[in-house]
């Protein structure tokens, strides 16, 4: 049996350049959007790092109890995309949190190979405020004023009454 010779033009040659010359830069471009994406997720963290040192401080000003663990609202955020950081009321028994008194949270678009043609960005710090308390004080006003120097996009936002009552989601620490 005798096997058939492949026969090549120069216009195949051609075209099989053509064809790795774009998977290399399909390549090339997908490196650089996640190198792009691991930028902005490094920003995201150093947002939730000012955040949480500000509301340390404030935990200590006000005498409120640390609480233990992780507090999210829904169980498919990850902290590869989104933070968040609280300030809640403890109950009497000085473990189970029963109110939230502040959050702030951010988050960035997340990356996907399939629209690469969204890019990444940082969406803007949402600062929620269900107590009054932390209306009046310097605290919020320091928080700003941070975020303003460092020039973060924010929003404050004050939900309604019926956030005051609910209680968030707990997780156990174990």
């Amino acid at each position: 049996m005798r096997i058939p010779r492949l026969r090549t033009t120069m216009r195949g040659y051609m075209r099989w350049v053509l064809a790795c010359s774009l998977f290399c830069g399909q390549i090339a471009w997908l490196v650089a959007g996640l190198r792009d994406w691991e930028a902005r997720r490094g920003q995201m963290y150093h947002q939730q790092d000012v955040t949480k040192a500000i509301m340390e401080e404030w935990k200590t000003a006000l005498g409120l109890i640390e609480v233990a663990g992780p507090m999210f609202d829904d169980p498919r955020r990850t902290p590869t995309s989104e933070w968040s950081e609280n300030i809640l009321a403890v109950g009497a028994d000085g473990w189970r949190p029963t109110t939230r008194r502040m959050r702030a949270s951010g988050s960035i678009s997340h990356f996907s190979l399939f629209c690469i043609f969204r890019g990444t960005r940082l969406e803007p710090i949402t600062v929620e405020i269900f107590d009054p308390l932390f209306l009046d004080g310097p605290w919020l006003e320091r928080l700003l004023r941070d975020y303003d120097e460092r020039g973060w996009r924010y929003k404050v936002v004050m939900p309604s009454d019926a956030g005051l009552a609910s209680a968030p989601p707990f997780r156990s620490p174990f």
